[in-house]
């Protein structure tokens, strides 16, 4: 039976770990190209020899010739200048476009009956000129970035919610690149119709407003009340932290948790679950504080006035 033949264009980080996993999983023979000499085929060599102890097989070339990659089933395009610090994949557009349209016309001529799998960044932009240019049927090119997209959409609910990956599936619908994220205030939104966080929605906005159950509160005495997601694992006192910690008039010896009715002592530093809420009494022995604060704020200035008309009148 013939094994697939699959070929990765650029065998740099991205590059050479697709040939890894494709020759780990037996997906075919791989064929590792770049332009730079000695490269490919070094890496090349590397595979082979890891699979006598890894338990695969299969034939494994790298070259700097794209008649090599001839008759391939699967090409996979990594080529094209990475991003630097502070550029976005948009940014990569110019640069990358005439890579891609070189790359692309020497790997249909050699694989007219192949299959593209886009790597490239801008991705979606990128995926969208190799269609062009290769004038291959829509189906027999793709971008990698949907399986991608919702592969990191897994992992991060996964570490969110201390599940199984495996448990998780999701599907991610748009573009790939950046997506900017804002901050806020429903309450605000509702009930104070000209505040500024009724920010206009836009095309393609997701507003997400997560359930109250999945928050937890920290109330009392600390800089920074309010209510805060939950992540899975952290204590009583990793969100008293997020709160700005306790004031100076905060009881942290009878600080509890509030969970269905229950108070859980917060000097235990328990695990907090959705819903919870910690309270932070006040120490009521610290009154006096309250009256020295106000009669230094106002009392001392009315006692120097008072001071200074008797000194006028004698």
């Amino acid at each position: 039976m013939r094994r697939s033949k699959i070929s990765v264009i650029g065998a740099g980080n991205v590059g050479a770990t697709c040939a890894h996993w494709a020759a780990a999983k037996e997906l075919g023979d791989v064929v590792l190209f770049d332009i730079v000499a000695d490269m490919p085929q070094g890496k090349a060599l590397d595979l082979a020899e890891a699979g006598p102890v890894e338990g695969f097989d299969g034939a494994f070339v790298g070259t700097n010739d794209y008649k090599d990659t001839g008759g391939s089933d699967v090409i996979v395009i990594t080529s094209g200048m990475p991003r630097k610090p502070g550029m976005t994949r948009e940014d990569l557009f110019e640069a990358n476009k005439q890579i891609i349209s070189q790359v692309v016309s020497a790997c249909v001529e050699h694989s007219p009956e192949a299959y593209i799998i886009m790597v490239t960044n801008p991705l979606d932009t990128m995926t969208y000129l190799a269609k062009h240019i290769s004038k291959l049927p829509k189906h027999r090119v793709m971008g990698q970035a949907g399986v991608l997209d919702a592969a990191r959409f897994r992992t991060f609910v996964s570490m969110e919610l201390g599940v199984s990956v495996e448990d998780i599936q999701a599907l991610v619908m748009g573009g790939h690149g950046a997506r900017k994220k804002m901050s806020v205030d429903v309450h605000a939104i509702m009930f104070e119709f000209d505040s500024s966080q009724n920010i206009q929605m836009m095309n393609a906005d997701v507003l997400v407003i997560p359930p109250i159950n999945t928050l937890v509160y920290v109330e009392g005495e600390v800089n920074g009340p309010g209510a805060f997601l939950h992540t899975p694992n952290l204590t009583a006192g990793d969100y008293i932290g997020q709160a700005g910690g306790p004031t100076h008039y905060a009881n942290m010896g009878v600080a509890y948790v509030l969970r269905a009715g229950e108070r859980i002592p917060a000097r235990t530093d328990p695990v907090v679950e959705p819903g919870d809420r910690i309270m932070i009494p006040r120490i009521g022995i610290k009154w006096w504080q309250d009256y020295l604060r106000i009669f230094s704020g106002i009392g001392i200035p009315v006692a120097s006035i008072i001071i200074s008309l008797y000194a006028l009148n004698n």
